[in-house]
């Protein structure tokens, strides 16, 4: 209101002036009157405008600046809020991020099979036209060239320090990047942990508010990367609003609105192979003879290997070393394995006696005893359920 008065002060003064002056030209009463002291009215009328606008004081502004720290401050409690909601769900998607690893785990068999081409992505598709997948297109910029040419005079180590790994929101879920240069993520529904997120409007809004936190977070580090040593930068930017910028376009469809195609050989991550396994339904899935005679190939051919791919390459090649023990007679000293599926039928502590060959940490043993039995096991049902003779 104060405000408005200020704006228009000069206009109401005048107006008064000029009615003043109209009357006491017009009305001789009101001249005999009004007329002598017309010229002194008019110099107190400008002086009121130059004290009203050179004089007054901020606190007659007082409510307007009152309620832009009350705007401030709630800006700052939605954030603060916004905050402990995103923690809260980050925390429940470490806490089950196990369950999709156990997926992983139990479909790992499957995920190789289609990672060498013998049962056709084709087929697994169609085992599960109505699973849904969600996908995500990333767009990240803002990042102003005159702190990346600062930068780029900094160590690598340094630079780390200030990079926008943006698809780290994604990861984090779960999403699986499909080429590791390329923005674009995917994700099983049923692979999504916590399940509330498998609503698409609470997962947008979780990505959304997660990059608004993260990008406002980084931006505060590279102002104050700016204040030291890139003043001019800082003094322009200072108290403007965070550049940053993350576009996403996140989609939900059927994977039977999905085609997987390429026209030589699979160039993506074969991470995406491990998701369409862990959906797959082998039960309906129609797999020709000749694919079957090529997994029994490849069955006849396996190793140990193939039961131990979550291992790191320096465990898998001490106990690939000790197969020739495991094959041997079980009077000579080994365990008379022929196939790969035939671990599970053997004694674990004989198991366990041929790995301390190599391996000294009982803990680790028993891990390594336990994965190769479990997935002996579960690849032997595996290639019963899809029809193949063992």
């Amino acid at each position: 209101m104060i405000e408005k008065i200020k704006k228009n002060s000069t206009r109401l003064v005048l107006c008064v002036l000029f009615i003043l002056s109209t009357l006491t030209i017009s009305v001789e009463q009101f001249k005999l009157i009004i007329g002598d002291l017309l010229p002194y009215l008019t110099i107190v009328a400008v002086a009121f405008l130059g004290i009203f606008h050179v004089f007054i004081k901020p606190k007659e502004f007082a409510p307007e600046i009152k309620e832009m720290r009350i705007g401030v401050k709630e800006t700052q409690e939605l954030t603060k809020r916004m905050e402990e909601k995103i923690n809260k769900i980050d925390n429940d998607i470490t806490e089950q991020s196990s369950k999709k690893e156990e997926k992983y785990e139990k479909t790992r068999f499957i995920a190789e099979l289609i990672n060498r081409g013998l049962i056709s992505i084709r087929e697994v598709d169609k085992s599960v036209p109505d699973k849904k997948f969600f996908t995500v297109f990333g767009c990240f910029g803002g990042f102003p060239q005159t702190l990346r040419n600062s930068l780029k005079k900094k160590s690598k180590e340094e630079q780390s320090k200030f990079t926008i790994n943006y698809y780290e929101i994604f990861e984090k879920l779960g999403f699986i990047r499909l080429v590791w240069n390329r923005p674009y993520f995917v994700i099983a529904e049923d692979n999504v942990y916590p399940e509330k997120l498998r609503e698409l409007e609470n997962l947008s809004n979780y990505f959304s508010n997660k990059a608004r936190l993260s990008l406002t977070e980084k931006w505060n580090l590279l102002m104050d990367y700016a204040e030291k040593n890139s003043p001019r930068f800082y003094r322009r930017r200072q108290g403007k609003e965070n550049p940053l910028n993350l576009n996403m376009l996140i989609i939900k469809s059927n994977l039977r609105d999905m085609r997987h195609k390429f026209t030589k050989i699979n160039n993506f991550n074969s991470q995406f192979n491990n998701e369409l396994a862990s959906i797959t339904k082998l039960n309906r899935m129609k797999i020709r003879e000749d694919e079957k005679v090529g997994i029994k190939n490849f069955i006849l051919k396996s190793s140990i290997h193939i039961l131990i791919l979550d291992l790191g390459a320096r465990e898998r090649k001490k106990i690939l070393e000790l197969e020739p023990i495991f094959a041997k007679p079980e009077n000579e000293g080994g365990l008379g394995i022929e196939k790969f599926y035939d671990y599970h039928k053997k004694p674990r502590e004989k198991i366990a006696e041929i790995l301390r060959k190599k391996f000294d940490d009982e803990t680790k043993i028993n891990e390594y005893v336990n994965l190769i039995v479990k997935n002996s096991k579960q690849y032997r049902e595996d290639l019963i359920e899809m029809g193949i003779e063992v």
